[in-house]
């Protein structure tokens, strides 16, 4: 009986020891629970966390530690010691984190938020992306332009360097796109965005916002499938041809792919515009399907002359109420991959460029006939129009035989072994769509030829994710490095990817063979200016003349600027109603 009584007596103290040995190591144990339960949040009358409305002041320090706070949502961002608060028309739940540093030992809480939806019916207090407010004037559902007629030309692959080279010269200062600068509003600054490739940026544009709203990023890792996702036309978010069907306003598309699902072959106020291959001047060109088979299409349109569409002749006897041009001339002829629309694969660099040069003039002129053809009719002054594109391009591999530069050779194994040499345990495997990495690889990278995302399949504190973005910033061949936190601050659905590589120019992560050269390519998979600035053009009934619009735009504005023009909403857009509208 003494020895149980000794036995339990030494058990005793032996926890005792061992607790006071756990405070002794871990001193910071008290200021932990205390931070864990203290309220770090100054909320107004109007505010819960459950219900969030209105911005949030924040307790900037605890018990003399200073606090810092980062936030996981674009719609809470911390500015000093408020959370600015951006209220869209779908709940968002939010985690702000807070971190002290004790004794050197990094002590972080996280507080979990939900800013309500803004009210369907508000009628102001409406924003862009990067807290950019909507033009006093802008009233949800009220048109900006009196019976607008709006029609969107999307030139894809329409890149801010082609069109400088182009005005550069004596045809490009007598153009049609040159006087149109005096005309309307010429976008000096417009930008595209993540991840600058032609399915996800025309539904970024045509739903008036970024990737957060329309969840297509083209093609990423996914965790919980171990693989690589492909993704093609998905868009969470409504498009712009989508809604004003919806609202009974008459439309058509000029082969604008995305807007097909919600038109017909059969009814002309509800139109998918195919091109004519019977046209007798189509005929005479002895090719069809590009830019001016299908602007032959509009220019009838607008002549009000038949048009024929799936064996069936229709007139317009006035336009529609939305009319989308769609030509992917330049997308085509500027990768240089093959031959496309009669242009030959060109063998430099300069080759390439001129022959978008010649395109270029080409799809001018025939602008021009569009207007030209809507002024004879007597009906311009009654049109609103769009011009831009998805994105530019970006030239990448050996500018021709002549090319003393490495440009030729991928730098994919190159990134490999850097990695290795920063972390030994870190491996990274690009990985192909529908494909599942290797089990020794930790770092999974997704990319098209330049932008490469990569995910840690295991996991990545923000410290980690900091350091190694320091470490690939230093590589000759880096030209810049987003963390994930710097990807949703850009207003990008991030899906699982963790950071982003960007290449330098004329560089690739090709997954071609390290011996084989690259000749003469671009691509737009890029945030460099090549592909990320491109060409914005406004004109006509409603809109300011001779405006240069100097602030940075982002092609996806104009997705709900139209809608605004036309009176319709697209409910889920983050873009900006743009300050572009003659006001009397």
């Amino acid at each position: 009986m003494k020895k149980i009584r000794y036995g339990y007596i030494i058990l005793v103290s032996l926890l005792l020891i061992s607790l006071v040995s756990c405070i002794k190591r871990n001193p910071n144990y008290k200021i932990k629970d205390e931070f864990d339960s203290a309220s770090l949040l100054q909320l107004n009358a109007n505010n819960n966390v459950d219900e969030i409305t209105s911005n949030i002041g924040l307790i900037m320090e605890f018990k003399g530690y200073p606090i810092t706070w980062k936030s996981n949502k674009n719609q809470a961002l911390i500015d000093g010691n408020t959370v600015i608060i951006t209220r869209t028309l779908v709940d968002v739940l939010v985690e702000l984190e807070a971190t002290i540093f004790v004794n050197e030992e990094k002590i972080t809480k996280r507080i979990k938020i939900t800013i309500k939806k803004e009210d369907e019916n508000a009628m102001d207090i409406r924003q862009g992306t990067y807290n950019r407010l909507y033009p006093e004037y802008y009233v949800k559902g009220v048109p900006l332009i009196e019976d607008a007629h709006v029609i969107y030309i999307n030139w894809d692959g329409f890149a801010k360097y082609y069109l400088d080279e182009f005005f550069a010269t004596e045809e490009g200062k007598n153009s049609t796109l040159y006087k149109l600068k005096s005309e309307g509003v010429y976008f000096e600054n417009l930008r595209n965005t993540f991840p600058s490739i032609t399915n996800p940026c025309q539904n970024q544009l045509l739903s008036g916002g970024t990737s957060l709203i329309t969840g297509n990023i083209y093609r990423y890792y996914d965790k919980k499938t171990d693989s690589v996702i492909q993704q093609q036309r998905e868009n969470k978010a409504k498009i712009l041809p989508q809604v004003t069907v919806e609202e009974g306003l008459s439309t058509a598309s000029v082969r604008m792919y995305l807007a097909e699902p919600y038109l017909t072959s059969t009814d002309k106020n509800k139109l998918y515009i195919t091109e004519d291959a019977t046209n007798p001047k189509v005929i005479a060109r002895g090719k069809s399907g590009d830019h001016f088979d299908r602007m032959e299409q509009a220019i009838k349109m607008i002549k009000g002359e038949p048009i024929l569409v799936g064996g069936q002749t229709f007139v317009f006897d006035e336009m529609p109420r939305l009319t989308i041009i769609y030509c992917d001339d330049m997308d085509a002829v500027g990768h240089n991959e093959n031959s496309h629309y009669g242009y030959p694969v060109a063998k430099t660099e300069e080759g390439r460029r001129a022959n978008i040069q010649t395109l270029l003039k080409e799809m001018d002129e025939k602008l021009g006939e569009l207007i030209k053809a809507a002024k004879d009719r007597g009906i311009y002054e009654t049109l609103t129009f769009f011009l831009t594109t998805d994105h530019g391009m970006s030239p990448y591999g050996s500018r021709g035989v002549s090319d003393t530069k490495d440009y030729g050779k991928t730098k994919l194994y190159e990134l490999i072994n850097d990695i290795s040499t920063y972390n030994k345990n870190y491996v990274l495997e690009r990985v192909q769509p529908g494909y599942k990495p290797q089990k020794r690889t930790n770092i999974v990278g997704v990319c098209a030829n330049l932008n490469m995302y990569m995910t840690f399949k295991n996991g990545v504190t923000d410290d980690e994710l900091e350091n190694f973005k320091a470490y690939l910033e230093t590589l000759p061949y880096v030209y810049e490095v987003y963390t994930r936190n710097d990807l949703i601050n850009e207003y990008m659905d991030i899906k699982d990817v963790d950071i982003l590589v960007v290449p330098e120019l004329h560089y690739s992560f090709s997954a071609t063979s390290p011996i084989l050269t690259i000749s003469v390519r671009a691509q737009h998979d890029t945030t460099l200016p090549e592909a990320n600035c491109v060409p914005g053009f406004i004109w006509g009934k409603g809109i300011k003349v001779n405006y240069q619009y100097t602030e940075i735009a982002y092609n996806y504005d104009f997705g709900i600027t139209m809608a605004a023009a036309l009176g319709v909403d697209l409910p889920e857009a983050n873009g900006l109603v743009l300050d572009i509208f003659e006001r009397r």
